[in-house]
């Protein structure tokens, strides 16, 4: 249960950094940069999530 919230909680973390409003801060040239880390990390978490529930469907947990 520990495991499905930490992915849970990075699958959000990646979210935030995709909507976080950069504009008008010293990040701002960082935009693209912070979007594609969020958009990884959110592939990332998802996997790790799906893993997590197909092994825990087939018993293996």
């Amino acid at each position: 249960m520990n495991q499905i919230i930490a992915f849970l909680a990075g699958l959000i973390g990646g979210y935030a950094l995709t909507e976080a409003p950069l504009a008008g801060t010293f990040l701002s040239s960082l935009e693209s940069l912070i979007d594609v880390v969020g958009l990884i990390s959110m592939v990332v978490f998802s996997a790790g999530l799906i893993y997590s529930g197909v092994k825990g469907l087939i018993g293996k947990s």
